[in-house]
């Protein structure tokens, strides 16, 4: 910045620009971005992002793994209420198994919308 423009108050920065940089200030702020969730005793972890319901299959929760692994067909708790994984599937794929990382679908048996939401944990038993 030139001294003209440090003692007038003018950037060369376009209204863009300065939007641009006011986003990225918002979307990087990392004192208030949430912190994954992590079990020290080995349990296999899944952290809730959002649920949706699919009409004649049932409730789909999608997130991460952070920790362990999840099957088709494993029991799980979410809520204190018990359920099985009926399928898994990552970006329009459908696999058998999740692991430590991993975001995908899961879609649980006989769970209805409003027992799960977002930030909710699914346990494996």
């Amino acid at each position: 910045m030139g001294l003209l423009s440090k003692l007038f108050g003018r950037s060369r920065e376009t209204d863009d620009e300065r939007e641009l940089r006011s986003y990225e200030e918002q979307v990087y702020d990392h004192s208030t971005a949430p912190q994954p969730t992590f079990t020290a005793n080995g349990e296999s972890v899944f952290e809730i992002s959002d649920t949706f319901t699919i009409s004649g299959r049932g409730t789909v929760v999608t997130g991460t793994v952070t920790s362990g692994s999840f099957s088709v067909g494993d029991m799980v708790s979410v809520n204190g209420f018990d359920t099985t994984i009926t399928a898994i599937e990552q970006f329009r794929k459908q696999c058998d198994t999740v692991c430590e990382g991993d975001n995908a679908g899961i879609l649980l048996r006989g769970v209805d919308r409003g027992i799960v939401s977002s930030g909710d944990l699914i346990i494996k038993k």
